[in-house]
């Protein structure tokens, strides 16, 4: 495998793959230039259109024509052809070839594909297998001699050339449509025998078609239908141009052959309009200062990229340089081209996107993919092909889909509807679309196409409703018991988590269960159930989808774990331990931030970011709250949490003195207080404006303030609650996070410490952070600095549990007694309308579509114009 390098170089290549990258591929063809690109960045296989396991190994580029994508490969002692179906990457069929008797795992020969209009033929080194479409075996012909390595087949009209390869090789034409030899010829003869692995092309000239071939003194061009040479260029220095072997097959760009004649280091561009031994006036340049390539050599344009200890880019026309990347590839590997865009890959877990430039390579993406690429990526038309070690991926940007709000807080829990579809401001009976009743549960509305999915819960039943967008009419309902709920605070439901799907499947987490999942039919496909936990004010995390995962955060007072499962069939892929963390009721969001997918997890005290593919920690931001309930949200490379501290917050009403405690509560006078008078107090630490839900009454730490256990609370033990406050040291603010990059520690950017909400996400849209807490008390903040825009309050009395939500310029804001107002955004406070719906409001709303739905007590609500 050493053959790559000059005679005295001993440098090791840095991996197999690079070697074996050098070597041509079975689909290499001119560059395509597709007029809608392939993605250019794939999340965690985010937009995979499907991903297939081969049972086939090795380090072929896959070929696709029409709605078949062919792999040739290696499988025990056979060589093999698998064909998928493009759309579905379903496999339809694999074909096998007894292996070379007696070849090793190296030194056996590599299959390779050509296709053509209707049958793929699979070069195996010691001959050719025609298949039809259908795999149905057409034909088979030996070449008569066993190749050790690999060389490609090329198939252009109907017929096959393939060159054999080695010192003694041949040169050979069949029919494609019966297999027949139509001619053969002998490679030119060295006088040290040196071996040529290189791949013949096929050029189109006005007397017919050339086939060419590199050797390692010569390039010799034959003639496709009789096998006569019609040219040949000698290299260089033709005593040494037969020593070293030869890798680097022609290249065909402009009209030009260009040539590597790797013993001297030499290239050329040669014209192929010549008869006979080529002299000086058909070589259009000469280089004899660019590096070996490390890698096939690709045409974009006028240009050839090398892959070599980085990518040398020059003009084919002339051999000038136009620029070099030595950041890219620098210890080789292969490329694939889309018009101006390059696909790297030096066969790790990694493929950078490259945009060219008249400077050079621009990156545009970094994608990371399991199993390390075996071979550079094909790009047809809007789809990637990327094969792995144990894998074949199709790419393709997604196809549009419905104005979803399919989790919780809408798209990746921002609280933003997508589309800009006019939403309406009056939420009442000229915009009422329909009212569908529904049972008691706080999960929020989950839309996507022509559903809405919510969950209940009726007694010790735990139900999933699935209702008609349109309609506004019941679906379907599924139903499983549990012999007991888990408990919950009195505002709190057992039915919290709102669903999430993904068009196909709906998953829904109870946490007097667990998991869930049904397809959009309402059938039952698996179910993960879970020991209850416990968890002082029951379950409000919902499950997401994130790249290709469904993440389920389960916080609890123990057995604290993230885990990522297999959305389809409910199996871990991983799960982490949370050991420190206790409770919480966030939900986690996803975003892409130094090359790598996080998920951004908001726990007791702290936030943390996760690697996605793994699960591993990456950064975590400490002192936050300490019963943590909102969401995060993303923008600008910053995190914006709520940190909510009731010992601090000014809107919260401070503790009693011992005084006036006595004064409310001692009826017998004698300066303590008994178990009986403490329950005459209702609160001793209340937030503003709550109703009285959420307050602290004296009996919840009568316990715990009891020090002696005597039964009476004297003022010295009443300092026992103080004490307890101000151990709570975390932040009471609106903090704008910027997490740390390339081992540097996350930095908080600025913090706002006014109007900070409990249970309310704070909404980033349109360049500024709103924050509404009890009592309708709103904030608006510019996100770059954290200056205060405006604020006051908006109109709605009584707790707030729902987010705000954003639309159309509007920004949604739901309290608990039923009120919904909506402001129109922007750096003033004005009040579009309020909306009384009469009914009790704990959950968020969803906007999709134009539509506003909002969960009552009792209710689903659609409100929008009427079409």
């Amino acid at each position: 495998m050493v053959a790559r390098m000059r005679p005295r170089d001993r440098r090791p290549p840095t991996a197999l793959f690079c070697v074996l990258a050098a070597l041509p591929f079975a689909s290499l063809a001119p560059a395509q230039s597709p007029t809608v690109l392939p993605p250019t960045q794939w999340s965690a296989f985010e937009n995979v259109k499907w991903r297939t396991g081969l049972a086939v190994r090795d380090y072929d580029r896959p070929v696709v024509h029409g709605s078949r994508v062919f792999v040739s490969g290696t499988e025990g002692k056979t060589h093999a052809v698998s064909c998928l179906d493009r759309r579905s990457g379903q496999l339809l069929w694999v074909r096998k070839v007894p292996r070379d008797a007696g070849s090793g795992t190296q030194d056996a020969a590599t299959p390779a594909l050509a296709t053509g209009d209707d049958r793929v033929v699979l070069w195996h080194g010691s001959g050719l297998a025609a298949f039809d479409f259908h795999g149905d075996l057409v034909w088979s012909r030996g070449t008569g001699a066993t190749v050790p390595r690999r060389t490609a087949p090329v198939l252009a009209g109907e017929r096959v050339f393939v060159h054999t390869g080695g010192a003694s090789g041949q040169v050979l034409a069949w029919s494609a449509s019966d297999g027949k030899e139509l001619w053969r010829v002998d490679a030119p003869r060295s006088a040290d025998n040196a071996d040529s692995w290189t791949s013949p092309v096929v050029a189109s000239a006005a007397d017919g078609q050339q086939v060419i071939c590199a050797f390692p003194s010569r390039v010799v061009a034959y003639d496709a239908a009789t096998g006569v040479v019609r040219w040949w260029c000698p290299a260089p220095d033709r005593r040494r141009s037969a020593t070293v072997p030869c890798h680097t097959s022609p290249l065909l760009v402009d009209g030009l052959c260009v040539v590597w004649f790797e013993a001297v280091g030499s290239v050329l561009g040669v014209r192929i309009d010549g008869r006979g031994e080529l002299g000086a006036k058909h070589v259009a340049w000469r280089r004899d200062d660019l590096p070996l390539p490390r890698g096939t050599p690709v045409a974009a344009g006028n240009s050839v990229l090398v892959p070599a200890r980085g990518v040398v880019c020059f003009d084919a026309r002339t051999g000038a340089t136009r620029f070099t990347a030595p950041r890219v590839l620098p210890n080789g590997g292969s490329l694939s081209v889309a018009r101006d865009v390059v696909y790297a890959s030096e066969g790790g877990d990694r493929t950078a996107v490259l945009a060219i430039t008249e400077s050079g390579l621009q990156p545009l993406a970094d994608n990371a993919h399991e199993g390390g690429a075996a071979a550079a990526p094909i790009c047809a038309a809007h789809e990637l092909f990327l094969r792995t070690k144990r894998h074949l991926l199709c790419v393709a940007e997604p196809p549009p889909r419905p104005l979803a709000w399919n989790r919780f807080r809408g798209p990746n829990g921002s609280g933003i509807a997508v589309g800009d579809a006019p939403l309406p401001s009056e939420l009442g009976p000229n915009t009422t679309l329909w009212k569908c009743p529904v049972g008691p549960g706080h999960s929020s509305p989950c839309v996507f196409g022509d559903a809405v999915f919510l969950t209940c819960a009726a007694g010790n039943r735990l139900e999933t409703w699935c209702i008609d967008r349109v309609r506004g009419t019941v679906r379907w309902r599924t139903v499983v018991g549990v012999e007991q709920l888990e408990k919950v605070h009195r505002v709190n439901s057992a039915a919290s988590p709102t669903p999430t799907t993904d068009g196909e499947r709906v998953y829904v987490y109870f946490g007097s269960f667990g998991l869930l999942c049904y397809d959009v039919h309402g059938n039952e496909r698996w179910r993960r159930p879970l020991p209850q936990t416990r968890n002082q004010f029951g379950t409000a995390s919902s499950p997401i989808l994130a790249g290709p995962f469904l993440i389920l955060l389960r916080d609890a007072d123990r057995d604290s774990f993230l885990e990522a499962l297999e959305p389809k069939t409910g199996k871990t892929v991983w799960k982490v331990p949370r050991r420190g963390f206790v409770a919480s009721w966030s939900t986690p969001v996803l975003w892409r931030r130094d090359r790598a997918d996080e998920l951004v997890v908001y726990g007791a005290f702290t936030l943390t970011g996760y690697d996605l593919r793994s699960g591993a920690e990456r950064w975590s931001v400490p002192g936050l709250a300490d019963e943590p309930c909102i969401t995060p949200v993303l923008g600008g490379g910053r995190v914006y949490v709520t940190s909510y501290n009731m010992r601090i917050n000014p809107e919260v009403l401070g503790l009693p003195t011992f005084a006036k405690l006595l004064a409310e509560c001692d009826r017998d006078g004698d300066g303590r207080i008994d178990r009986d008078e403490a329950a005459r107090n209702k609160s001793v630490l209340s937030r503003s404006d709550a109703d009285g839900e959420g307050d602290h009454p004296l009996r919840m730490f009568f316990r715990f303030l009891d020090a002696d256990r005597d039964g009476k609370l004297t003022e010295q033990e009443w300092q026992r609650m103080r004490t307890w406050l101000n151990g709570f040291k975390h932040a009471n603010a609106l903090l704008a996070i910027r997490p740390g990059e390339a081992g540097r520690a996350p930095v908080i950017d600025w913090q706002h410490g006014e109007g900070v909400p409990e249970c309310p996400s704070p909404l980033l849209y349109r360049e500024r952070i709103y924050l509404v807490k009890n009592g309708g008390l709103a904030h608006c903040l510019d996100a770059a600095d954290g200056k205060v825009k405006w604020h006051g309050r908006i109109g709605a009395r009584g707790p707030c549990y729902g987010s705000p939500v954003a639309g159309d310029g509007k920004v949604y804001c739901v309290s608990a007694r039923g009120q919904v107002t909506v402001l129109q955004a922007g750096d003033a406070l004005r009040v579009l309308a309020r909306n009384d719906l009469g009914e009790r409001i704990m959950a968020t709303p969803a906007l999709s579509d134009g539509v506003v739905y909002l969960r009552t007590a009792g209710h689903l609500v659609a409100f929008g114009r009427r079409r």
